[in-house]
């Protein structure tokens, strides 16, 4: 039969527990809030601490209410937390009260019986009992020489693990280790005595400290000048290409409630992509107080934090526009050739339960519900801006608003380079009006392109490892009839444009020479070459990019649902559900038993008007009424409850639908982390001449650890002794490069960036 009792917002439920053999023992649930929270049994002291455990960690009560609630004293709660994060939760609820050696025994028979089982190995512990009572005339009990000899043969045995005892005194050790070592590292950043520092500090030191507006920034500069011992010291590399892109303007005056503001939200968003983090919750597994000093934070937010800004900025729509300002931006800046732009699109594979239009997936050869994304990037590989869409959308109308939105960014008639999937004589026609366009020839016969004479082929260049020959003619691309009425016109499309006709004279990689490929372009003013060689780029700029930028970050990633979300879940029942209805069925025998105890009382209270009666009764009603609030409370909890939850769910928390807002704000994030390593890419190039690794070489610079101390306004930062001279002499000019630049840190701290390597192994070990 269960019985209920209140501690503030906690009703714990107990009930006795029949076990034959073993003893009955009480099995106690703990609701918070008519939610099942935790569960203990009574006079169990590891079970009770492991409840309590749950209760203050998950922030549900504090010390005094926990150990209230599961019966315990609160020194011993506080102990047993103090002892969990120092020794471990197994050896914290181990119990280890009581004698843990026969202490009735003597120094001197203690060390006759080790004589005797050192005398004779052979014996047993019964056989050294009998003869050690003989000799010292006194009662040896089998028992104490067990613990005797297994006491003696403790330090010889590597296997024996060490008491709780001796665990506490290792970690008391290693505190003072780690303070002694702390006022030794704190000694580093006395940058003023550092060669590779030296005169940079000498130069500013004497500058005005920066100014701050709030608690949060003064508390970040406050750090910040007395140092930072931070593994994440070389990513502030990367706010190169943040201060040049002026990263915090894109992202200025989106409201957001709370501690942080969206520049820092993207700030974290971005560290951790070049960090590479796979996911929004992978952000768990870096230190909150190292990864926030790289924007300007005591902390950087934690993975609920940032879904939660990110679903509020999701909310106001505002994802285009700040493609659109970051496309800007870069063409302003002269990050972006505006040559040529690449359009190509890419299948996201969705595992979700929405219901979403499905795709071709090209690389498994399946066809996956999931969405497409579209980017425009130029001849250096740079993406410019992208279009997120449903598999359902065509790719005519997302090449349409591409030569919409670059026209807008300033640039007239651009010429646009796609595949065979735009192919589309009405669509061409509309499209030349305002841009130029350069694509595989489609639908032509081979015949056609065999009857053109060799003479014809008067132009020739190399590509890579192939040679070709050029030929052009002028052809007049007319739309089918079937093809207009289906879409609705009464006369067909037709348009005059340029045929280039690359034929193959030499290749190296064993293709058949003498094949012959159509590209077809509006483009009147560009050499026959150029248009040749445009379409030849367009593998190599477009599709190269999303493989690289698929192995640098998880492109795939969806920041609305967990990764690994199943297509079908199979369902469970809720088993809070059968918790809570055990409890309302124990409240309920329990409110009949006191509506019982009250009809008697009041039946006694007619007969004698005394006042203890009516004491007990007004007692008994009120304990009642609670009873009925506490039933209540269950009965609408469990309304609001699943009957069937999914696998995740029992273990975690509902999955999200995909979210096609937050997947373009995220992968906005994931275009700026790859121009920022393009950037620096650039500037270490004159510093280290092998091109085959150098990406390599430099995110071994960026992934450098080392101390960051901000002198006056400038933030001076002390990267990590590099092992190889000739990357480190690399590195070292890379750093008098960038601040030559003069950048700045993006974030709340506008400081001054200053790089240095340092040159002793010492520093940084």
């Amino acid at each position: 039969m269960y019985t209920s009792r209140r501690v503030k917002d906690f009703l714990v439920m107990s009930k006795e527990e029949h076990r034959p053999l073993r003893g009955d023992r009480v099995h106690c649930q703990v609701f918070f809030k008519y939610i099942p929270v935790a569960s203990f049994y009574e006079k169990d002291l590891p079970s009770q601490k492991i409840a309590a455990m749950q209760l203050v960690e998950l922030c549900l009560a504090n010390i005094i209410d926990a150990a209230e609630v599961v019966g315990l004293h609160r020194n011993t709660i506080s102990q047993f937390l103090q002892l969990k994060q120092e020794v471990g939760i197994s050896r914290a609820i181990q119990d280890d009260r009581g004698r843990k050696e026969p202490i009735h025994y003597t120094d001197e028979i203690k060390a006759h019986i080790i004589k005797l089982t050192e005398n004779n190995p052979d014996w047993t512990d019964s056989e050294i009992a009998k003869q050690a009572a003989k000799d010292l005339k006194t009662r040896v009990s089998r028992q104490a020489v067990a613990r005797i000899r297994i006491r003696h043969l403790e330090p010889f045995n590597s296997l024996s693990p060490p008491s709780k005892k001796e665990l506490m005194a290792v970690e008391a050790m290693a505190r003072r280790m780690e303070q002694q070592v702390r006022q030794k590292v704190q000694l580093e950043f006395d940058f003023e005595n550092r060669p590779e520092v030296k005169e940079k500090v000498e130069e500013i030191q004497n500058e005005p400290s920066l100014e701050v507006n709030c608690a949060i920034d003064a508390k970040a500069l406050c750090q910040l000048q007395e140092g930072v011992a931070t593994p994440h010291a070389g990513l502030l590399l990367y706010h190169t290409f943040l201060c040049e892109l002026n990263f915090s303007n894109i992202f200025k005056g989106i409201e957001l409630p709370g501690e942080y503001q969206s520049g820092e939200i993207f700030l974290s968003l971005f560290f951790g992509l070049e960090h590479r983090l796979q996911s929004i919750e992978a952000h768990k597994l870096v230190n909150a107080s190292e990864l926030g000093p790289l924007f300007g934070m005591p902390r950087s937010p934690d993975p609920i934090t940032i879904r939660s800004c990110l679903e509020d900025i999701a909310e106001q729509n505002i994802a285009d526009s700040l493609i659109d300002k970051f496309a800007l931006q870069v063409l302003q800046m002269g990050a972006i050739n505006p040559e040529v732009f690449f359009i190509d699109g890419h299948f996201l594979p969705y595992y979700g339960l929405s219901l979403l239009a499905k795709g071709y997936h090209t690389v498994r050869r399946q066809v996956l519900k999931g969405n497409e994304i579209y980017v425009v990037s130029d001849m250096n590989k740079r993406p410019l801006m992208f279009i997120t869409e449903g598999c359902e959308i065509d790719f005519r109308p997302i090449i349409d608003r591409t030569a919409d939105k670059i026209i807008g960014y300033g640039i007239d008639r651009p010429l646009l380079v796609f595949d065979r999937g735009g192919y589309g004589i009405h669509f061409f026609s509309e499209l030349s009006v305002k841009a130029d366009f350069v694509t595989w020839g489609k639908y032509i016969r081979d015949e056609e392109l065999s009857s053109i004479a060799d003479e014809q082929f008067t132009v020739g260049f190399r590509f890579r490892d192939k040679c070709y020959e050029m030929a052009e003619i002028t052809k007049e691309l007319v739309e089918s009839a079937d093809t207009a009425k289906k879409e609705g016109r009464d006369e067909r499309s037709r348009i005059k444009a340029r045929m280039i006709v690359i034929r193959t004279i030499d290749d190296k990689s064993g293709e058949e020479v003498g094949k012959r490929l159509s590209v077809i372009t509006c483009n009147q003013d560009r050499e026959k070459w150029e248009i040749a060689y445009y379409m030849l780029n367009r593998w190599g700029k477009s599709e190269n990019f999303f493989k690289e930028i698929m192995a640098i970050f998880k492109f795939n990633y969806h920041p609305g649902y967990a990764i690994e979300e199943m297509d079908q879940q199979p369902l469970f029942d809720n088993p809070e559900v059968s918790i809570i209805r055990s409890a309302i069925k124990a409240l309920t025998k329990e409110i009949k038993i006191l509506e019982g105890e009250s009809a008697i009382l009041q039946l006694e209270y007619q007969n004698n008007k005394k006042k203890r009666l009516l004491n007990k009764i007004n007692k008994l009603e009120e304990k009642k009424q609670e009873k009925i609030k506490d039933k209540e409370g269950l009965e609408k909890k469990l309304h609001e409850l699943p009957e069937k939850v999914s696998l995740e769910t029992l273990f975690s928390k509902p999955m999200s639908h995909c979210d096609l807002e937050k997947k373009r704000l995220y992968d906005l994030i994931q275009i700026i982390a790859y121009h920022a390593r393009e950037r620096l890419a650039d500037e270490f190039h004159p510093c280290y001449n092998r091109t085959q690794d150098l990406k390599q070489i430099l995110d071994k610079v960026t992934n450098r650890g080392g101390y960051v101390r901000a002198i006056g306004s400038t933030l001076v930062i002390l990267l990590d002794w590099i092992e190889k001279r000739s990357h480190r002499e690399a590195a070292k000019e890379l750093c008098q490069r960038i601040n030559r630049l003069g950048i700045t840190m993006q974030g709340r701290l506008p400081l001054r960036l200053h790089f240095a390597i340092s040159n002793s192994p010492l520093v940084g070990v």
